[in-house]
C-alpha cells in the first residue's frame, strides 16, 4: 500500500511539471502577413515585408478576470530566422462567431484608427488570434 501511494504522489507531482500543451493543438504556423509600415514587436523593429506568423503554444500569465488560455507567445519569421516575439489575443469559436470549427483564415494587417497601432488578425483552427503592435 505504501507503495502504491509513492507511484501516485509521484504521477501527480511529475502531471504538475508538464508544461501546458496550447488548448488549440500543436504549436505551428498561422500564416503569413504583409506588414505596411515599421512596427514594434517585443522589442523589435519590424520593417515592411512578408513575414510568418507562428503561434509557440506557450501561453502568458492570464490577466484578472481571463482564461488561462487568453494569450499565447507568437514568433515572426522573416527568411528562416525569428525575428521578433509578442503575444497574441486568442478566442475561442464557442459563439459560432468565427466560422466553421478547424476553419482557417488568411492573416490580415490593419492600421487601426490615429495610425499609432497596427492589428494583425485571423482565425486558426477554431481560435481567433488577434496582434496589436505600436507602429514605429
Amino acid at each position: 500500500m505504501p507503495r502504491l501511494i509513492a507511484l501516485v504522489a509521484l504521477a501527480l507531482g511529475l502531471a504538475g511539471a508538464v508544461p501546458a500543451v496550447a488548448h488549440h493543438g500543436e504549436a505551428g504556423s498561422l500564416g503569413t502577413v504583409r506588414i505596411t509600415v515599421p512596427v514594434a514587436a517585443g522589442g523589435a523593429v519590424l520593417q515592411p515585408g512578408v513575414y510568418e506568423v507562428r503561434d509557440t503554444g506557450q501561453h502568458t500569465m492570464p490577466m484578472p478576470g481571463q482564461s488561462a488560455d487568453a494569450q499565447v507567445r507568437i514568433e515572426f519569421v522573416k527568411n528562416g530566422q525569428v525575428v521578433a516575439t509578442d503575444v497574441a489575443e486568442v478566442m475561442m469559436n464557442e459563439t459560432g462567431t468565427v466560422g466553421t470549427s478547424g476553419a482557417t483564415s488568411r492573416l490580415r494587417f490593419e492600421m487601426l484608427k490615429g495610425g499609432d497601432f497596427a492589428r494583425i488578425s485571423g482565425s486558426h483552427e477554431g481560435a481567433r488570434y488577434l496582434i496589436h503592435l505600436p507602429t514605429k
